[in-house]
């Protein structure tokens, strides 16, 4: 059947969308590890044999070399432009490719084109400079080429020996070459058998055809081996998966669930029904060559892909380029009996229509407007140096700070791109490092011990790290959250990421100069609240933040600076401060601006503009504070009905917000809510106790992280005094004297933690230390074990694995 003219532009639109929708600035980390490496093969003319760029025992190995080397030439043709186009081209193959399959054997134009535009925005947070793009290209091409042969005899298929080695040499994803053609000979020889006993279905292959088929899987094989890592690349992606620390620490490895990956659920959902109601409609229309069943070769073929789709979010895109295909293919066949939904669908003015909202939606992405904008997507050729620290590097630059550096991992491509040999990163984010070591390096910054230990060994006198959130926020504002070793000094910061230098190193000079005394940015301002009445401290704190305005324009330092202004009185200076706060991808401050602006305004007396505020930073984010704070705003106005409904969403949000409690109880009084006002009352006094409890806890908390185990003790048992059931508590108090060596003390206090809450993982870890401690090996690992039931995931169960493995 020919396509209409509509229809012809109609797929022309399609795909200039998906062109469009591809051009996207370089933001994903990993394409520089990829350029590295193909520039390396490129002026060497050889594969590595040994690691090029780093030194902590990652393999020499770069089974991506194909891949790396097309990237590079790009590249060298038409620098980082060139990159993305080739990329683009990509992504827009393979979505021609779907398309052309997905119109087999319906040839519905309109259906494929709605359910693959969907496709589009549900697998555009992979249209990333990887080799994922290639997995789709070729991946795509494999099934609809085993598709077209075996419903129009085309020959594509003599193609795919080529297109696996191609694979094979790009990417370490050629083992999923296997599934379609395990899915075509089992599901063909599965629907011969049926259509012997009257069950007819789509893409049924002859036995002619399983044969020619079966040579071509062999000859695919045996060129996917022509590589120089001959069959490595079959089993390499293994050894990334069964590790710990990636599958729990990297957010994309992390299995997808509703609450973050709703869409996947429901593509995997009205797929597989989609199959059922088409088998539905087939059997009700009869036995017609029109009316065969949908293919059990596609659902078998779906099933695997969509099992791995939900092993981690980074596999959600197989269910968009395998699973939306066979939907539209499927739906095309519901149909294909339902005249008034042909005649319709055949409407030039439905095309058009299709066309028209196709091209809209694009533009409205392009343009990032929600609901169509896409997080750090960014139409473009270049780079959004936003996600990169770029600065940081510019500023190590000048100052002359060159050799090894201890970074965070997903930097350490872009450094080594960027500086290699001039610098040469500690870790990039290649997934081949020993787990253990892997550990150490993403805490070490946290552990003075583990640092050393790194420094010892690897020689590094320059530290570059971002703003990450490792749970350290108990500690006083004097203890930096991300650097603790004191032998290291913070020259230099942005809105993203920092530098520190080691003392008594070759840059002494560079830290006489650059270091920074007084603000410590990636602790909370807020801690410092006390030592900011000191003038001269004040006057040293905004001098330093003025040096920073001046070099980095950084959002993060307006925000301090409004937050000092204000609680000196400088109203109008905080104000002016908290303005020039702009949002930032990584760590966004807007919302906590507005706040600050709204409680300057406030003490200005200015009630209306305050209000305003407050709303808009309830827009960005609610938390019970604000609510609190929008609620005392309609007081000052006299709009009590409103107030008591922030109040009230003020302590549902968190019942133990004490402020809130007298504002309402008074509230409810005056608009003669009495049993309201009662209730209120004795929640109150519970919230009360509870705050005091936490109060003690916290405090309890930093002692223990500052090693005065007196103090911590002493807190503590406050908190007992107030609730003599709390878990936590006791199980705190037992890691303290298991610290001290008092091993009698430390099991009872674990012990009774976990008669008040079998379930508290914590105590189980902290009696199994005790087990271990005292040579009770079956009492260890019975605890230990009890704790990775109940904490399956995170640094403490990895290390409660390697306990148990050390106690065999």
């Amino acid at each position: 059947m020919q396509r209409t003219k509509a229809e012809t532009i109609l797929f022309a639109v399609f795909l200039t969308s998906v062109f469009f929708l591809s051009i996207i600035q370089i933001e994903d980390t990993d394409i520089w590890t990829h350029l590295s490496f193909g520039k390396w093969i490129w002026e060497h003319g050889a594969h590595p044999t040994v690691e090029p760029f780093l030194d902590t025992g990652v393999t020499g190995i770069y089974l991506n070399w194909l891949f790396g080397i097309l990237y590079y030439l790009a590249y060298l043709g038409s620098g980082i432009p060139g990159v993305i186009l080739l990329m683009a081209l990509s992504v827009t193959g393979t979505f021609m490719i779907l398309l052309a399959d997905s119109l087999k054997p319906y040839k519905n134009t309109v259906i494929s084109v709605i359910i693959l535009i969907f496709a589009v925005f549900f697998m555009r947070h992979r249209f990333v400079v990887r080799p994922d793009t290639f997995l789709m290209l070729f991946l795509s091409f494999s099934i609809f080429s085993l598709n077209a042969y075996v419903s129009d005899g085309r020959k594509y298929i003599y193609a795919l020996p080529f297109t696996h080695m191609f694979w094979a040499n790009s990417h370490t994803s050629i083992i999923l070459m296997v599934i379609p053609f395990m899915s075509f000979l089992a599901g063909g020889f599965l629907q011969q058998r049926l259509d012997k006993k009257g069950l007819h279905f789509l893409y049924t292959p002859s036995y002619a055809q399983m044969k020619t088929i079966g040579l071509f899987f062999i000859l695919s094989f045996l060129a996917s081996l022509v590589s120089p890592y001959f069959i490595s690349q079959y089993t390499i992606a293994f050894q990334l998966v069964q590790s710990d620390w990636w599958t729990q620490e990297i957010g994309e490895l992390l299995k997808p669930t509703w609450a973050n990956n709703k869409q996947a659920y429901i593509i995997a959902a009205v797929t597989l029904s989609s199959f059922v109601l088409q088998w539905f409609a087939a059997y009700r229309s009869g036995k017609n060559e029109q009316n065969k069943y949908a293919s059990l070769v596609h659902l078998m073929l779906l099933a695997p892909f969509m099992y791995l789709s939900f092993t981690a979010v980074r596999f959600t895109f197989f269910l968009g380029f395998i699973g939306l295909p066979v939907l539209s293919r499927n739906l095309s066949g519901l149909f294909v009996n339902v005249e008034w939904m042909q005649a319709f669908l055949k409407k030039k003015s439905v095309a058009i229509i299709v066309g028209v909202v196709i091209l809209a939606v694009s533009v409205l992405a392009l343009k990032e407007i929600e609901p169509f904008r896409e997080p750090r997507k960014h139409f473009g050729l270049g780079i959004s140096y936003q996600y990169f620290p770029e600065d940081a590097l510019a500023y190590m630059d000048k100052k002359g700070i060159t050799g090894k550096i201890y970074n965070l991992f997903q930097w350490g491509g872009y450094i080594t791109w960027r500086d290699f040999p001039v610098r040469k990163p500690l870790i990039d984010g290649r997934g081949f490092l020993d787990e253990k070591l892997m550990e150490t390096i993403t805490s070490a910054h946290n552990y003075p011990d583990l640092l050393d230990e790194l420094e010892a060994e690897h020689g590094f006198e320059s530290v570059l790290i971002n703003y990450v959130d490792d749970g350290a926020g108990t500690l006083d504002y004097d203890t930096d959250r991300i650097m603790r070793h004191p032998d290291w000094a913070l020259v230099y910061w942005d809105d993203f990421a920092m530098v520190y230098l080691k003392r008594e190193g070759k840059y002494a000079d560079i830290i006489k100069d650059d270091e920074y005394k007084f603000v410590i940015p990636s602790n909370l301002v807020s801690a410092a609240a006390s030592r900011l009445t000191n003038k001269e401290y004040r006057d040293q704190f905004v001098k330093e933040l003025q040096r920073n305005i001046s070099t980095t324009q950084s959002s993060l330092a307006y925000f301090f600076l409004g937050y000092v202004y204000s609680e000196a009185g400088n109203y109008r200076e905080a104000i002016d401060a908290y303005s020039r706060v702009r949002p930032h991808p990584m760590h966004d401050r807007t919302p906590s601006a507005y706040f600050g602006i709204a409680y300057a305004y406030g003490q200005m007396g200015d009630v209306e503009a305050s209000l305003n505020y407050y709303l808009k930073s309830l827009k960005l984010i609610e938390n019970p504070t604000l609510f609190y704070k929008v609620g005392l705003s309609y007081l000052s106005k006299g709009d009590k009905n409103n107030a008591v409904h922030y109040f009230e969403k003020a302590l549902s949000g968190n019942w133990k917000l004490l402020p809130v409690y007298p504002m309402l109880i008074s509230l409810y009084q005056e608009m003669r809510m009495e049993p309201e006002a009662e209730n209120l009352a004795k929640q109150y006094e519970e919230a009360k106790d509870v705050g005091k409890a936490a109060s003690y806890f916290q405090a309890g908390l930093t002692a223990y992280s500052n090693r005065e185990y007196d103090v911590a003790i002493r807190e503590f048992n406050k908190v007992i005094g107030v609730n003599p059931f709390h878990p936590d508590t006791y199980s705190n108090l037992g890691y303290i004297y298991f610290d001290m060596g008092d091993m009698d003390r430390a099991y009872q206090y674990q012990r009774k933690s976990i008669d008040i809450d079998p379930n508290n993982a914590n105590a189980h870890y902290g009696i199994a230390l005790v087990y271990k401690e005292l040579g009770d090996r079956d009492g260890a690992k019975l605890h230990w074990n009890e704790y990775l039931r109940l904490q399956p995931t995170g640094y403490f169960s990895r290390k409660a694995k390697r306990e148990i493995e050390s106690l065999q």
